[in-house]
C-alpha cells in the first residue's frame, strides 16, 4: 500500500510470530497488521508485547485507533486478533496477570499518569474498562512517561523517564487492589548530570 506523498509506506505487520527454535536461523512464521489502527495514521508502531495464558497483548504508540490489541495465539501459526482497547496514550510496557493489564504509559490527554490498569478478563462485567481511578492514590509528580515495569506478587516496580530536579523516577506500587494502586516507595534514581 501507499500512504500518499511524503509517506509512501504504511506501518503494517506490527505483530509477528517468530520461530526461535533454531537460534542460528530465526524465521517469521506469520505476521498480522493490527486491524483497529490506520496503517497510514500517526505513529501506528507496536512498542510492547506480553504473552499470558494463550494470548499476546500488543501495545502501540498513541495513534488514531486502539493502542492495546489482544491476540489468541493458542495456534501460533494462525494468531487471531480477538479484541482491542483504546488507551489514548503510548503503551510503552505492559504486564498481564489474573485478568488485569498493567500498563506503563506515555503522554496523552488529561492527567499525566504514567501508569494505568485495565480489566482484560472477557468474562468480567468491567471488561476493557480502566480500573485505577484517574484520581487514585498513585499520581506521579511530573509528566514523564512510564517506560518499564516489573510485577512480583502484589508489588509493581515502575520506571519513568529521567526526571528533572529531585522528582521520583522509580516507584514501588502495591496493586493488591487494582482499582486503587498505592505508592509504597519512590526514589529519584540519579541526577541528570550523572
Amino acid at each position: 500500500g501507499d500512504c500518499g506523498p511524503g509517506n509512501p509506506k504504511p506501518y503494517e505487520k506490527q505483530f509477528q510470530v517468530v520461530d526461535v527454535s533454531d537460534p542460528s536461523a530465526f524465521g517469521t512464521i506469520v505476521s498480522r497488521t493490527l486491524s483497529t489502527i490506520n496503517p497510514c495514521g500517526s505513529y501506528p508502531a507496536a512498542v510492547s508485547i506480553y504473552y499470558y495464558d494463550g494470548k499476546a497483548y500488543v501495545g502501540t504508540k498513541e495513534t488514531s485507533g486502539d493502542e492495546l490489541t489482544i491476540f489468541d495465539v493458542s495456534d501460533p501459526t494462525d494468531p487471531q486478533e480477538i479484541d482491542s482497547i483504546e488507551i489514548d496514550r503510548n503503551v510503552n510496557a505492559l504486564i498481564v496477570r489474573d485478568g488485569f493489564a498493567y500498563l506503563a504509559t506515555g503522554p496523552g490527554d488529561g492527567k499525566k499518569n504514567p501508569f494505568q490498569i485495565y480489566d482484560v478478563d472477557p468474562t468480567s462485567p468491567t471488561y476493557k474498562q480502566r480500573l485505577d481511578n484517574v484520581d487514585s492514590p498513585f499520581i506521579a509528580t511530573g509528566d514523564e512517561q512510564g517506560t518499564s515495569e516489573y510485577l512480583i506478587g502484589n508489588k509493581l516496580y515502575l520506571g519513568l523517564e529521567r526526571t528533572t530536579g529531585t522528582r521520583p523516577d522509580f516507584y514501588v506500587l502495591d496493586v493488591s487492589d487494582p482499582t486503587s494502586p498505592v505508592t509504597v516507595g519512590q526514589w529519584h534514581v540519579c541526577d541528570n548530570d550523572d
